[in-house]
């Protein structure tokens, strides 16, 4: 075999596609909805946007838990400061 003939070990055997993406965003992010898809879709083949919509009484749970896991982060901390 002479070197014009000989395969490329490091050679793929297929040309590297894209990895295929899929977007999840809330409704109310559009700079989730559009920037960051564009930004996905230049390196990787962007196959869905996944859009949620939120119901409002969902949204205040969600707000609410979020406060009280800041809140008891922060006593926490306080704590770990007066020892």
């Amino acid at each position: 075999m002479d070197a014009t003939t000989e395969e490329n070990p490091w050679k793929p055997a297929a040309p590297m596609q894209p990895a295929r993406t899929v977007l999840i965003c809330h409704h109310d992010e559009p700079l989730n909805r559009f920037a960051l898809a564009r930004w996905l879709a230049s390196f990787t083949e962007l196959a869905a946007i996944i859009v949620i919509h939120e119901p409002p009484a969902r949204l205040q749970r969600r707000i609410r838990r979020e406060i009280g896991r800041a809140w008891v982060q922060a006593r926490s901390r306080a704590a770990k400061i007066s020892l």
